[in-house]
């Protein structure tokens, strides 16, 4: 799962199909390589292309690679199944901004307390409360519960909405 800082920085953005063709006959960053760069390659062509195939399927990785081959037989399947991944990837994080949702962060915990707003995190409308000087949420079906759940795993995988 790529982090915010890692999604709002990709090493490299691959933004046409002639940029991706040129990537997979000379990657910067190979499939057998251990610089963690590879993993931060985006490429918008083949998040066109997973986009297409889910208005009717579930893309899976394997599925997006066969399609890219029948397309282009001559590009190294490894690299291939890397760029997929990576789309899948940044697709996610697209998706979920774009319905409206932002990853948590202390920031955003701090804000929504002052101006007092409901966020809703992975589905839950959470209750706001202070505690030690810090801001933090806890789900509402806690009840009186004295666990606080967040902001443990801030800006790792919690996505926060905004609610009326």
């Amino acid at each position: 799962m790529l982090t915010k800082y890692e999604y709002e920085n990709p090493v490299l953005i691959l933004k046409t199909e002639n940029d991706f063709v040129e990537y997979c006959k000379n990657p910067v960053y190979s499939d057998n390589s251990h610089d963690m760069n590879k993993w931060h390659v985006k490429s918008v062509f083949v998040i066109e292309i997973i986009n297409e195939y889910a208005k009717n399927k579930y893309p899976y990785n394997s599925n997006i690679v066969e399609i890219i081959k029948k397309l282009y037989p001559e590009l190294n399947k490894d690299i291939i199944d890397l760029l997929v991944y990576n789309a899948q990837e940044y697709r996610y994080f697209d998706n979920k901004i774009n319905a409206g949702y932002f990853l948590l962060t202390q920031e955003v915990l701090d804000l929504s307390y002052k101006n007092k707003k409901k966020i809703m995190v992975n589905d839950k409308i959470c209750q706001l409360v202070e505690f030690d000087n810090k801001i933090y949420c806890k789900p509402k079906y806690s009840k009186n519960k004295a666990y606080f759940v967040y902001p443990a795993k801030c800006e790792n995988d919690l996505w926060a909405k905004f609610v009326e």
